[in-house]
């Protein structure tokens, strides 16, 4: 039978040896476990061998662990204690051992701790005894693109200043990754749809070519920023990059953005005409609109209109009608029905009807012969009606002789003459023998040429007297 102690006490101030148990177990001379079961017969037995046994240890290792190691002797001694235990055993036996105030001295070793701030300085050794705290570590390692986070142990474990060491320990800085801001100022315009610039970025992201904006009524031009001067359209932020990044868009104004002018036209009762035109300009620009010039109506003062890049700009003109006056200077020959002296506005329909007058040729002052017409008034308008006398128109004279019986006239004469529609006349009567001319009629030649004048001739009567 062999027993061998093969640990020494490290890492330990002292150990007390107080309630130990030793448990012990035969072999085989090769070393393997024996079939042998210790269980002596009689308990007289047990107690002597114990007694050998406790005082043979207790002397053994009291005297061998303050040497702090162990000789063959103790093999020899334990054998030959045992033997009897071999020879009458029969079942398993069991052997605890119990000492009082007995201590095993220790010592304490040095390990090295590796400090690894794996940013591409070269790791950090110190030795460190053990129970000792590792003490003041490095100050925050710096890694570009990175923060550092902690110190941690190969398992991971967070590692300050106050950990106690135990053993070798391995300590790596960790990091989290920076993120870095991309800020974009679009000037008013807008990402393509479903198309989107980063906000952030790490040294780690993969190269981010920027998404050119558009903006309505403007062609993009290029970005000016972080690291660009001139305006550059096409915009890399490459692996690896670090800080932060800002970026301004840049457009030019097109110069053929279209807006709206609407052009209103007054109606003559209510309402107005609308009339669109599209105009063209310079995205931005405030420009004057055009106007129109149209004939009775009143030019509206001029607007100016900012085009914007929508093309959805659009300024109003409202032109209301001129007005304009319409008169008859005389209206005793005129048709109630015409339309009355007044102002009306322009395109208004005027109405004007003349009575007809026989004997007289007729126009209205304007030229027209029409004695009833239609027109739209389209500036001020005085119309006269003018009613010329014709010079031809006829007239009859008749001479009535008084009949022999004084009964009545017959016909003596008739005379068809013309002259001027209303001209005044005075025809001359005739003279007749016998007959006893009237006086002289005056009156004017109607312009029906039905005017007729009647001179009615007396019989002359005289006195036949007989002288007897």
């Amino acid at each position: 039978m062999k027993l061998t102690y093969k640990n020494k006490l490290v890492n330990k101030d002292k150990i007390s040896l107080n309630d130990l148990t030793i448990k012990i177990n035969l072999v085989n001379e090769d070393g393997k476990s024996s079939d042998i079961i210790i269980n002596p017969t009689t308990g007289d037995a047990i107690i002597h061998y114990l007694i050998l046994l406790i005082i043979a240890l207790a002397g053994l290792i009291l005297y061998k662990f303050r040497k702090k190691k162990l000789i063959g002797s103790l093999v020899i001694v334990l054998a030959l204690i045992l033997i009897p235990f071999c020879a009458i055993a029969k079942d398993k036996y069991e052997l605890t051992i119990k000492f009082n105030d007995i201590d095993v001295i220790g010592e304490f070793e040095t390990y090295h701790i590796t400090i690894n701030p794996k940013n591409g300085d070269a790791p950090i050794v110190k030795d460190i005894t053990y129970g000792d705290p590792i003490g003041a570590l490095p100050s925050d390692p710096e890694k570009e693109g990175y923060e550092f986070e902690k110190w941690v142990d190969e398992k991971g474990n967070e590692v300050t200043e106050d950990t106690i060491v135990e053993g070798p320990i391995e300590i790596e800085a960790t990091y989290k990754l920076i993120q870095y801001n991309i800020t974009y100022d679009l000037s008013g315009g807008n990402l393509p749809s479903g198309k989107s610039n980063p906000s952030k970025y790490t040294i780690e992201s993969d190269d981010i070519t920027l998404n050119n904006p558009e903006k309505e009524g403007y062609t993009f031009t290029g970005w000016t920023g972080t690291g660009i001067e001139t305006q550059t359209t096409s915009v890399t932020i490459e692996k690896g990059s670090i800080e932060d990044r800002n970026y301004l868009a840049h457009y030019s104004a097109n110069e053929n953005t279209p807006y709206k002018v609407i052009h209103k036209f007054a109606k003559l009762t209510s309402g107005y005409d609308e009339e669109e035109v599209t105009e063209y300009g310079t995205t931005g620009s405030t420009v004057p609109a055009p106007r129109q010039s149209r004939t009775g109506f009143i030019t509206p003062t001029v607007q100016n209109v900012t085009i914007t890049g929508d093309g959805k700009a659009e300024v109003t003109y409202t032109y209301e009608r001129e007005t304009y006056t319409f008169s008859i200077t005389d209206r005793t020959y005129i048709d109630s029905e015409s339309t009355a002296d007044g102002t009306y506005p322009y395109g208004t329909s005027i109405t004007v009807k003349a009575v007809e007058r026989a004997g007289y040729g007729f126009a209205w002052s304007d030229g027209n012969t029409n004695y009833e017409r239609t027109f739209e008034i389209e500036e001020a308008t005085t119309l006269t009606p003018e009613y010329t006398a014709d010079t031809n128109t006829p007239y009859t004279v008749k001479h009535y002789k008084q009949k022999l019986d004084l009964s009545g006239y017959e016909i003596a004469d008739t005379q068809n003459l013309s002259g001027t529609t209303d001209a005044p006349i005075s025809p001359a009567v005739n003279s007749y023998t016998g007959f006893t001319s009237p006086e002289v009629e005056h009156t004017t030649i109607g312009g029906d040429g039905h005017t007729v004048v009647e001179y009615y001739y007396d019989r002359e009567l005289y006195t036949l007297s007989f002288n007897s």
